[in-house]
C-alpha cells in the first residue's frame, strides 16, 4: 500500500480532473480515445475494460431498420 501511496501525488481543489487524473490498469496508461477503440478483451483484463469493450461492440452493430 505505501508503494502505491508513494507514487500518487494530490490535484489542486479547482484542478480539471478529466486531465489531472491519469487512467491506469496498472500494465499501461489509458487515454480517452484508447477506451473508445478497444475491441477486445479476457477474462484476466479488468471489469471495466471487458465492459467496455461490450459497449464499444455494441455501437459498431448494424441495426436492423
Amino acid at each position: 500500500m505505501s508503494a502505491f501511496l508513494d507514487g500518487t501525488s494530490g490535484l489542486p481543489h479547482d484542478a480539471d480532473l478529466e486531465t489531472g487524473l491519469i487512467l491506469t490498469g496498472g500494465d499501461r496508461t489509458w487515454e480517452p480515445d484508447d477506451l473508445a477503440a478497444v475491441d477486445s478483451a479476457t477474462s484476466a483484463d479488468p471489469g471495466r475494460l471487458r465492459l467496455r469493450t461490450a459497449v464499444n461492440r455494441l455501437h459498431d452493430c448494424p441495426r436492423d431498420r
